[in-house]
């Protein structure tokens, strides 16, 4: 009990700042809006920097031109 509760949790650890990781690239491509919107909610959990950056990346994701930029263009 005492090695698989800890191992649980550094596994959902790592999970997340892997899907963080992911997320980031995500952010920096303009893709996959709703997977950087969840992640971004996600992370408001994850005391006090996750906050801080869940927050003004929730603030950001809401924002008309930011969601225009994850529009695919139009097709010619």
């Amino acid at each position: 009990l005492f090695i698989i509760i800890p191992l649980f949790i550094i596994l959902i650890g790592e999970t997340l700042a892997a899907l963080i990781i992911v997320a980031g690239r995500f952010l920096a491509q303009r893709s996959h809006y709703k997977f950087c919107f969840v992640i971004a909610c996600i992370e408001c959990l994850i005391m006090p920097f996750g906050t801080v950056l869940g927050i003004f990346t929730i603030i950001l994701l809401t924002q008309d031109p930011v969601k225009a930029a994850f529009q695919p263009p139009p097709i010619a």
